[in-house]
């Protein structure tokens, strides 16, 4: 009766998102079980489906972002915004005379850097009222913590290391409060750019992420355990998210948070470390578990903690 009650929720999500389901069903190669997610590519999809928690906007919009970390983390270094508005050609030159960046606080990967002031003002009036049109939640990604981010635009200090741009990020997959893996791209402005994953010990694998990148031995980096502390401690608070951070001279600086990574389509090619990345991210502290609901949604909730209550005592 339980699976019956499942797969009608099922059906009543493909009815209703159907480009959703397409799309996930093109990048994964296969049709998804949403009402009763799976693993941790479905888990995601669930989440664009039902756990709309309000601190996913908040976290995901660039400047907001800042707001909530300083609150909570204030051992954590932010770049410093220098300036921000709606309107690139309002953007003073003084803004842009040294190493900064100029983003948009409502997508993912809209920047522009700048280096010793060397910038093209119609390139920066050009990407900037591209980004200002351009919203980054649809039908197909349906990536619902960009919904209602109100487009700004804003001109931020460049993270530096040693006289150059900070050329690591390191990307953190936290499920259940744990560090699970570390991707980082080596060199990520340069011509070769090197992508690297490491397990939670700092040891280094050979892999395939996302089915597009291969990654390459590389020694395990100074600080790791300083980084692993501060990325589980600042994504504790969520049931799973992706806690991008730089560390400079053993000081961790925030990059961004990620609660859709790579259009919830994200994977590794490493099955140990595929399984616990949807073992550990436990649906029962998501948003909509913990909330009340009415009608159809209420009788879903409570019917899915029970079979994940049922699920977890044989573990």
């Amino acid at each position: 009766m339980q699976g019956a009650f499942f797969k009608f929720i099922d059906l009543v999500v493909y009815l209703r998102h159907p480009r959703l389901m397409l799309s996930y069903f093109r990048n994964m190669g296969y049709w998804p079980q949403v009402a009763l997610p799976r693993n941790f590519n479905e888990k995601f999809l669930w989440r664009k489906v039902f756990d709309h928690d309000p601190r996913f906007p908040e976290c995901i919009d660039k400047l907001r972002s800042k707001q909530h970390v300083r609150a909570r983390y204030p051992d954590v270094r932010l770049p410093e915004t220098i300036w921000e508005g709606s309107d690139p050609a309002a953007i003073p030159d003084s803004a842009l005379a040294g190493n900064c960046v100029v983003k948009a606080n409502h997508g993912c990967g809209w920047n522009l850097l700048v280096e010793a002031g060397n910038v093209n003002r119609s390139t920066v009036n050009r990407k900037g009222r591209k980004w200002m049109r351009r919203r980054y939640y649809g039908r197909r990604r349906m990536e619902w913590g960009y919904r209602d981010i109100i487009p700004r635009l804003f001109v931020e200090e460049m993270v530096m290391d040693a006289g150059r741009p900070v050329d690591r990020e390191y990307k953190c997959y936290i499920a259940g409060g744990t560090c699970v893996f570390v991707y980082m791209k080596v060199g990520r402005f340069g011509r070769t750019p090197l992508d690297v994953v490491f397990g939670p010990d700092g040891v280094s694998r050979v892999t395939r992420c996302s089915r597009r990148y291969d990654s390459v031995p590389f020694a395990k980096p100074e600080n790791w355990n300083r980084i692993i502390a501060a990325a589980e401690e600042m994504g504790r608070e969520f049931d799973s998210v992706r806690c991008d951070l730089y560390e400079i001279d053993g000081e961790i600086w925030f990059s961004e948070y990620t609660f859709y990574s790579d259009a919830g389509y994200d994977y590794i090619d490493w099955p140990e470390v595929y399984g616990q990345l949807g073992d550990l991210w436990d649906l029962r502290r998501s948003h909509f578990l913990l909330r009340d609901h009415k009608g159809l949604r209420q009788i879903y909730k409570r019917r899915l903690i029970r079979q994940l209550d049922a699920d977890a005592a044989l573990d």
